[in-house]
């Protein structure tokens, strides 16, 4: 393990110590998940730079005002040449300096797109529907990050039903070892026995070390997966919290087909609706585009070129720019954007189907899981029954110490079965939730 992070388990690990009996349930750890993790943090910022964009955007609605000011110096000056016809027969020439070798220039313009094809309108529309699209991915992706914190939750759990389990198990032995030793010290037992039993005991105690081992390193990743500053990891297996809450009783109202409304659909239809509105602004680019100028001048020499004084004045105009040719590239990023939309539409119908899939699996899965906790449960009541009844005739010297350990043991393995048959029935659950479109908060 790496030093630093050796010593985040190490801080942890007393942070919880301080704060006895607390542990993570699943719902605290998605509110540290939605707070803390990097992935959502980045999305999140993702989001906050499409909303500049559409300020971007808007702002082509709003006038331009440009302050300017320049200074140029020529080596010759300018000359009125002139002939006139008059009076005859030689007319008059003139031939005069005007102005002088420098200009002066300062002035403040105001310009403004007077129509531009529809292109502003749609870039606007395409901007604002890519924020949406932005803010429905973050949704989808919190949800998606949710399913798997209960996928690592609940294999944490069913990795701590296999340590409890084992830990029964090897309890049962030493507690066999122990009757059977003093059986052995009183002389109404062989020594072979105990000594069957010791190594079964040792046997589970290498296997509940494994289990252990898994239970805690799914505790870790559970943890390092909310990325939270307080949740860096820790080598308890208290930092987590058992679900134990009754199971809810399952709603398949919406079986049939996932919600439409559901955040991944609904980011797919804004990126459509965002490529569409590109496709509109690139073909409103082809069209006539009329911009208007307002401004004032301070000048020297201004409008009176002959004078060498400054002169404040003003200025009105238009300009009307159409692209007759430009390459065929305008067609050619329509064409893109185009390709761009079919891919989205199959996307989408290819998630809905993997949708439809995961719910059906889910039910089956549900009812499956069902089935199994009731015949668990009936092994149970069974083993337990065949647990006392073989007691007894340990006591009473007609069975032997394996059979009876052997039947304690089917009775745990029982109810370890039930336990993970009603977590697996809990993840299933989640699982149609999720594909179903539900968001899901525990």
């Amino acid at each position: 393990m790496h030093p630093s992070r050796a010593k985040s388990f190490l801080l942890f690990t007393i942070a919880l110590a301080a704060r006895p009996g607390h542990a993570l349930s699943l719902r605290e750890a998605q509110e540290i998940l939605f707070r803390d993790n990097p992935d959502l943090s980045i999305m999140q910022m993702e989001i906050e730079r499409s909303q500049d964009q559409l300020a971007e955007a808007k702002a082509a609605w709003l006038p331009s005002v440009d302050a300017l000011g320049n200074y140029s110096y020529t080596t010759e000056t300018s000359h009125l040449k002139l002939t006139l016809p008059f009076p005859p027969p030689n007319g008059t020439n003139l031939d005069k300096a005007i102005g002088d070798h420098d200009k002066v220039e300062f002035g403040v313009d105001a310009s403004y797109a007077i129509f531009t094809g529809f292109a502003r309108g749609r870039n606007v529309d395409a901007k604002r529907a890519g924020m949406k699209a932005k803010e429905a991915q973050w949704r989808g992706t919190r949800n998606q990050m949710s399913m798997r914190l209960a996928g690592l939750y609940y294999a944490w759990q069913l990795a701590g039903t296999q340590a409890a389990y084992q830990e029964k198990v090897l309890q049962y032995s030493r507690d066999l070892e122990k009757q059977l030793q003093d059986f052995v010290r009183a002389g109404t037992a062989v020594r072979s026995r105990a000594l069957a039993v010791e190594a079964k005991e040792k046997s589970s105690e290498v296997e509940l070390l494994a289990f252990q081992n898994t239970r805690d390193s799914l505790a870790y990743e559970v943890l390092d997966f909310l990325g939270g500053r307080e949740s860096q990891s820790a080598q308890s297996p208290d930092v987590l919290a058992r679900d134990t809450a009754e199971l809810p009783e399952p709603d398949w109202s919406q079986a049939d087909s996932p919600q439409s409304s559901r955040p991944e659909t609904e980011a797919l239809e804004q990126s459509i609706a965002q490529a569409r509105y590109g496709s509109q602004a690139l073909f409103g680019q082809k069209l006539p585009q009329l911009y208007g100028l307002a401004g004032v001048r301070y000048a020297n020499p201004g409008l009176d070129l002959a004078g060498d004084t400054f002169m404040p004045y003003g200025l009105l105009g238009l300009q009307l720019k159409w692209n007759l040719f430009d390459g065929a590239r305008n067609g050619a990023q329509r064409k893109q954007l185009e390709v761009q939309t079919r891919e989205l539409r199959e996307q989408e119908r290819k998630l809905e189907h993997e949708w439809n899939k995961a719910m059906l699996t889910a039910r089956l899965q549900y009812s499956r899981w069902a089935a199994q906790f009731e015949a668990a449960k009936s092994s149970r009541d069974a083993a337990q029954a065949a647990a006392a009844d073989l007691k007894r005739q340990f006591e009473a010297g007609v069975a032997t110490g394996l059979d009876w350990l052997e039947s304690e043991n089917n009775q745990a393995r029982a109810e370890m079965m039930m336990e993970q048959a009603r977590t697996m029935q809990r993840l299933a659950l989640l699982q149609w939730r999720f594909a179903s479109g539900k968001e899901l908060r525990f």
